[in-house]
């Protein structure tokens, strides 16, 4: 047997240690470019994101776009994003939205409340003087 080819175990693990930490430093730097990209782009990652929220476009009318329609204007059937948006489309957008209101009015409610709170606790034990005219 050829010694050379065969590597022992520690070798083995020592060769493995290696490939993984190239591997780590190969992650390492993409996430790294992918963070840059991120602080960067935020503004528009975030707007672009509530524009998926509130007005989701299905797998169809994506094929649709890509293979514009050669035949005359008789024949073009109607994209998603020509038909009007219906009353259901409207729960759907507020029930994607619901959670996200939430989240943004929260503190605001909860700051009402507890300064509504300490109102009435602050009315329930002071005392009213009465004034002579």
């Amino acid at each position: 047997m050829n010694r050379k080819n065969k590597l022992s175990a520690i070798e083995k693990l020592l060769h493995d240690k290696a490939q993984l930490e190239a591997l780590i430093e190969v992650y390492e730097k993409k996430l790294g470019k992918d963070f840059v990209y991120i602080r960067n782009n935020s503004s528009s990652l975030i707007i672009s994101g509530f524009t998926s929220i509130l007005f989701p476009a299905s797998d169809k009318s994506k094929k649709d776009k890509e293979k514009p329609a050669l035949s005359s204007g008789k024949d073009i059937k109607k994209t998603s994003l020509e038909k009007p948006i219906t009353f259901f489309d409207w729960l759907i957008i507020g029930k994607r939205l619901v959670p996200i209101v939430w989240e943004i009015a929260q503190p605001f409610v909860l700051t009402w409340c507890i300064n509504t709170a300490k109102g009435l606790i602050a009315k329930i034990f002071t005392k009213k003087k009465n004034r002579v005219l």
